[in-house]
C-alpha cells in the first residue's frame, strides 16, 4: 500500500513539484509507525499479547479482534486501496483520463479512444500502461486465498485446530496460501524491477528528474570538473 500511495502522489505532484522529501518520508513513517505502535500498544495493554499460535500468528488466540484489525483488516484495506489507486493510474497512462487545460489544470476529462500524441515517450508510456494493473492483480493473488481460509476459521473456531486429522484439507490449504503470502516480498521486488527500472537506474533511458538529489549531486560534480 505504501508503494501505491507513493505512486499516486508521485503521479500528481510531478505536475508541480517533481521531488518531495517530506512525502516519501511521511509515507515510510506511517507504514512502519502503524506496525510499531500496534505491537507496542498491544503488549502494554495485554501482558500475554504475544503467544505461540497456529499458522505462525504472533498474537494470542485470546485476542481475535486484535488479530482481525492488526493484520487482516489492514491487508484488505491495502487490497482495495491498490485497486482504487492503480486503475485510475492505468487510465491516465493510457490517455483515457487527462487534464483539460494542461498539467496544472485540476479539471479531468475522459475519452474512450485516446488520440495519437506524436510524442515517442508518451506512446511508450501508453504501451506499458498495462503494467499498472500488475500491482492490484498480484496483491489480490497473494492475499485472496489466505484471507478466505482465515475468514473461515474466524467464522468457525473449530477450524483453528488444523492438527486434527479430519481437517487435513484445511491444514493443506492454510499452508499453501501462507506460503504464497510469504512470497509478497519477492513479488514486490519483481514488480519494482519490471515497472520502475529507473528507480534503481536499470532503465534504458536512466533519466533523473532535475531536482532529484542524485541529479543535483551529478550536476555539481560535473560543474566542479569543468576547468
Amino acid at each position: 500500500m505504501a508503494i501505491a500511495v507513493q505512486t499516486w502522489l508521485r503521479a500528481f505532484m510531478i505536475r508541480i513539484k517533481p521531488y518531495c522529501l517530506f512525502t516519501w518520508v511521511s509515507v515510510s513513517i506511517a507504514a512502519w509507525g502503524f506496525v510499531g505502535l500496534f505491537a507496542l500498544i498491544g503488549w502494554s495493554v495485554h501482558s500475554d499479547f504475544y503467544k505461540p499460535a497456529p499458522l505462525w500468528c504472533w498474537i494470542s488466540a485470546k485476542y481475535s479482534r486484535e488479530r482481525l484489525f492488526g493484520q487482516y483488516l489492514a491487508m484488505w484495506i491495502c487490497g482495495f486501496g491498490t485497486i482504487f489507486v492503480y486503475v485510475p493510474l492505468y487510465l491516465f497512462s493510457r490517455g483515457n483520463l487527462y487534464y483539460k487545460g494542461g498539467p496544472l489544470d485540476k479539471r479531468l476529462s475522459w475519452t474512450w479512444g485516446p488520440q495519437a500524441s506524436g510524442d515517442e515517450m508518451v506512446d511508450e508510456e501508453r504501451a506499458e500502461a498495462w503494467k499498472m494493473l500488475l500491482y492490484p492483480l498480484s496483491y489480490s493473488f497473494l492475499v485472496l486465498g489466505f484471507s478466505v481460509v482465515r475468514w473461515m476459521s474466524f467464522r468457525n473456531p473449530l477450524l483453528e485446530d488444523i492438527q486434527r486429522p479430519e481437517l487435513s484439507e484445511m491444514a493443506a490449504a492454510s499452508l499453501i496460501f501462507r506460503i504464497i503470502l510469504r512470497l509478497s516480498g519477492v513479488v514486490t521486488v519483481g514488480l519494482v524491477l519490471l515497472t520502475r527500472p529507473n528507480v534503481l537506474l536499470h532503465g534504458v533511458r536512466g533519466v533523473l528528474l532535475p531536482n532529484d538529489p542524485r541529479a543535483v549531486r551529478e550536476y555539481e560534480l560535473r560543474r566542479l570538473r569543468q576547468p
